[in-house]
């Protein structure tokens, strides 16, 4: 990852406190390392979810949170304004901030929001509003298809006139009036007349306000009647009737606009606004505007230094682009992956979000990058992940003063020929003056080969990380490193018994390549390894084979039995404290091995189980849990850790003692007290 002038922490427990100690205050003369030199390369993310594959690939992590993090809080205020604006102007229940934006470019003539807004504010430093828009949101006014109905031709002349006549009628009816007019006594009787209320017997009783009297009605066409009486007290003027009739058709019936009719004849001033609603719109805008007048002025105020932030970054991502050529160029000339790339213009894409600013190409045909993913191995995905790393490091290239790069486990599942490719490249940067390296790996192959290939790394600078039994962290000083350790026990085998065990492993191994495992010498040295029951050869019996193979005569005359010498070293080696050699892990792991086949063995003897043919331990454990599941139960943490920690062959390659390398020295001898105690209850 980049770096981010972060402290060190604990992640995991970030509610515990976090100490370290990183010296910043030395110059680069007195070969010190500022804070903001220091790079951490972690091992490979997922990369669906990766900065490979954003559009920004081609900048900085650091730009890019620059860059949204500008976009963010400009966003973030101008949504809060839209929002305050669209209470005032529409209410909650309707328009988001979002189409704010398109309704102010639309009543403004606009293209820019923030023209929109500025437009908006000199219109409101002379505008005054009417009484309505103090109570009244436009919503109220163009619920669901009112406005289509509203901008019909003469619609809007017709509702003043019919305004009038309304309340004409109003002042001269005794039995209609405000709340019950003769649109709600026509709903009333078609209502009624749909539930066959007057033929259940029912009527209904209106009183004249004029007179005083009650009007009895006991059918659908009394009311009917009714009605038309009072529509013929309008009817003497033609103009009226007209407009009446105009209206009525284009507003319908519906509760909607019942409503609209009411507000229109109640609300002085409203009808002959509602006459031109573009306009009206606009008015209402500008009344709301002019509610946030101090916080619009304030964005605009900065809305040049955010256009001119952007542009900023815009021409930080193009200087970037050299870097980003390099680190293509490296990639494609080291790594060994099944696809192309080529370099897209990364500034629209970061800034303008455009097409992704690396193209994939399979077969010379552009590949969609999730069906990339899905088909490409574990070694080539990683492969590409460490694209974003030559990134990285070509950019740390460029960084002046002493440098120091961290990478931890970046090669993990990496094929050969690419945890080669990547070896050669630590070589090439980790030469440059200034530049220095920390590498944290569980690979015991790759940090072997590190050692041999890449300058620099010697006993001296490199260390084992182990956890103690305490849980605390220990770091030692790393064996045989940059030497074969054969041939380091080959020189000590007279003088450490451990080295002597250590290597009866290896040189089986060697008889196995050289004979075969059906020789002669190979099953003495498996019965050795193994305890088989009743083996009695003593070191010197191995002497022959050691001669033989390996051209070794260090076990001339040595008659102790190797079973016991094993059963001698683990008790001794059990007793130590602190980090276990690469021998004495070996030693314990015959050792366990030895004592949990033994036991297994002699609980099936006992029950009258024959033993698998096999003499593998798999074998022998498969056959342990189903003919004797109870005895297996008691024991099984214990049998399944010697399945899991110790090798079914230890070779003389590199990876068969990698698992006992990057096993904690206080495991193997928790394992080897456990077994103890198991041959203990049998004793």
């Amino acid at each position: 990852m980049w770096n981010e002038d972060k402290r060190p922490e604990d992640v995991f427990f970030p509610e515990n406190s976090s100490s370290s100690e990183f010296d910043i205050s030395a110059s680069p003369e007195t070969n010190g390392i500022a804070k903001g030199n220091v790079f951490c390369f972690q091992s490979m993310p997922e990369l669906q979810d990766a900065r490979f594959f954003d559009d920004d690939l081609l900048a900085s992590p650091k730009l890019k949170a620059r860059y949204l993090d500008v976009r963010r809080k400009h966003s973030d205020r101008v949504g809060a304004l839209l929002t305050a604006i669209r209470e005032e102007f529409a209410g909650s229940r309707t328009t988001c901030a979002s189409d704010m934006r398109s309704h102010i470019r639309e009543c403004t003539g606009e293209s820019r929001l923030h023209d929109g807004l500025r437009f908006l504010l000199e219109r409101e430093a002379g505008f005054l509003a009417p009484a309505f828009m103090h109570d009244m949101k436009l919503t109220d006014l163009l619920k669901s298809s009112n406005e289509t109905k509203l901008t019909k031709k003469g619609v809007s002349e017709h509702i003043a006139i019919y305004a009038e006549a309304r309340s004409r009628v109003l002042s001269e009816s005794g039995v209609f009036h405000d709340g019950f007019d003769i649109n709600a006594a026509t709903d009333l009787a078609t209502s009624l007349q749909k539930a066959h209320f007057f033929e259940a017997g029912h009527s209904i009783v209106l009183n004249d306000r004029n007179s005083g009297a009650d009007i009895r009605i006991k059918s659908a066409a009394e009311l009917t009647e009714l009605v038309k009486a009072e529509l013929q007290k309008a009817s003497t003027d033609p103009s009226v009737q007209e407009a009446f009739s105009t209206v009525d058709k284009a507003i319908g019936g519906a509760k909607e606009s019942d409503a609209l009719r009411d507000m229109i004849c109640d609300t002085p001033g409203l009808a002959e606004a509602i006459a031109d609603l573009p306009q009206l719109k606009l008015d209402y805008l500008t009344y709301a505007v002019g509610k946030h007048r101090e916080g619009i002025e304030a964005l605009l105020a900065d809305a040049d230094g955010y256009l001119k932030e952007l542009g900023k970054i815009n021409a930080e991502v193009q200087a970037e682009r050299t870097d980003w050529d390099d680190a293509i160029e490296q990639f494609k000339n080291r790594f060994r992956v099944p696809f192309g790339l080529n370099v897209k213009d990364r500034a629209s894409a970061i800034i303008d979000g455009n097409e992704p600013v690396i193209e994939f190409t399979y077969g010379e045909k552009p590949v969609d990058k999730d069906k990339l993913l899905r088909h490409l191995s574990d070694g080539e995905r990683k492969a590409l992940y460490m694209l974003s790393v030559i990134f990285e490091v070509e950019r740390a290239r460029k960084v002046h003063g002493n440098r120091l790069l961290v990478f931890d486990d970046v090669v993990d599942s990496f094929d050969y020929a690419n945890k080669y490719a990547f070896i050669e490249y630590l070589k090439e940067f980790s030469e440059i003056e200034d530049v220095y390296v920390l590498l944290l790996t569980h690979n015991y192959d790759f940090f072997r080969t590190v050692t041999d290939r890449v300058e620099g790394f010697s006993r001296s600078n490199c260390s084992v990380a182990e956890r103690d039994a305490q849980g605390r962290l220990t770091f030692d000083a790393v064996e045989y490193i940059n030497k074969n350790p054969f041939q380091t026990w080959k020189g000590k085998m007279a003088k450490s018994d451990a080295i002597k065990i250590a290597t009866i492993p290896m040189v089986r191994e060697m008889v196995d390549i050289r004979e075969g495992a059906k020789s002669e010498d190979y099953e003495k040295l498996s019965a050795v390894i193994h305890g088989v029951k009743g083996c009695t050869l003593s070191f010197s019996d191995l002497s022959d084979i050691y001669r033989t193979h390996w051209d070794c005569d260090v076990l001339d005359g040595d008659d102790e039995l190797v079973k016991d010498a094993v059963a001698r070293v683990c008790d001794e080696i059990a007793r130590k404290s602190g980090r276990l050699k690469l021998e004495e892990k070996i030693v314990l792991s015959i050792g366990i091995r030895g004592i949990a086949e033994s036991e297994m063995r002699r609980a099936m003897q006992n029950n009258g189980i024959a033993e698998p043919e096999s003499p593998k331990f798999g074998k022998l454990v498969d056959c342990y849990k189903k003919q004797m599941p109870g005895d297996y139960a008691q024991h099984a943490a214990t049998v399944e850790a010697v399945s899991l920690l110790t090798p079914e062959n230890i070779h003389a390659n590199s990876f068969m003692y990698e698992p006992l390398v990057d096993i904690g020295s206080h495991r193997f001898v928790e394992l080897y007290r456990e077994c103890k105690s198991w041959q203990a209850q049998r004793d």
